[in-house]
């Protein structure tokens, strides 16, 4: 079994304000995740997100079923683990990709901890 890390990506040429990050399993398949979110907050409630994620599936697509559970929310744990299951409701799994599924959970959720400032 091989431990799941994250690697920080290089954000240049995302929009000021967003953040990606790249979680890999072992030597396998990474799994990016990108998210704009400019600006996200306005004291401690999220006024303004937008969540896309990539290399979890076929295409990439937007998460707009967590973004609307983001938007005028209070920035917190809670808030962001329910909006990272809403990213990725009924997924489906081939053999093999199923780790995705609980990669891209969590790397939304460190993702929004980031830039929100909340803490795990």
């Amino acid at each position: 079994m091989h431990p799941i890390a994250q690697i920080p990506v290089q954000s240049n040429g995302l929009p000021e304000g967003s953040s990606g990050r790249r979680g890999k399993k072992g030597q396998g398949v990474a799994t990016s995740v990108l998210l704009d979110a400019s600006p996200l907050l306005e004291g401690v409630t999220i006024v303004s997100a937008r969540l896309a994620l990539g290399g979890v599936g076929t295409v990439p697509w937007r998460a707009r079923d967590a973004e609307e559970i983001l938007n005028g929310a209070l920035a917190n744990n809670q808030t962001f683990r329910t909006a990272a299951e809403a990213a990725v409701h009924d997924p489906f799994t081939v053999p093999g990709t199923a780790f995705k599924v609980e990669l891209a959970k969590r790397t939304v959720v460190r993702i929004l901890q980031t830039l929100s400032g909340v803490q795990s």
